[in-house]
């Protein structure tokens, strides 16, 4: 388990969401007999999505964290 912590938190978000639906897939599947088919572009388009969102809220902590920086120099 440490092993999973030391991960970063994105890599550790994929992992979570990649599960959940793939257990989700076996349910339907397996116990519920529904025909549920995930294709690999529609998972992959979803991986890239979570990582975009990741990427612009990095973006974004970081122009604020120069922000301040500025503004506590000007003081």
């Amino acid at each position: 388990m440490n092993f999973y912590r030391r991960l970063p938190r994105p890599v550790r978000d994929l992992i979570v969401f990649n599960s959940f639906i793939f257990m989700m897939q076996f349910i339907l599947n397996y116990g519920l007999k529904q025909n549920f088919v995930i294709r690999s572009n529609a998972l992959l388009a979803a991986n890239t999505g979570i990582l975009i969102v990741y990427l612009l809220k990095y973006r974004i902590e970081k122009v604020r964290a120069e922000e301040r920086a500025k503004k506590q120099k000007n003081k």
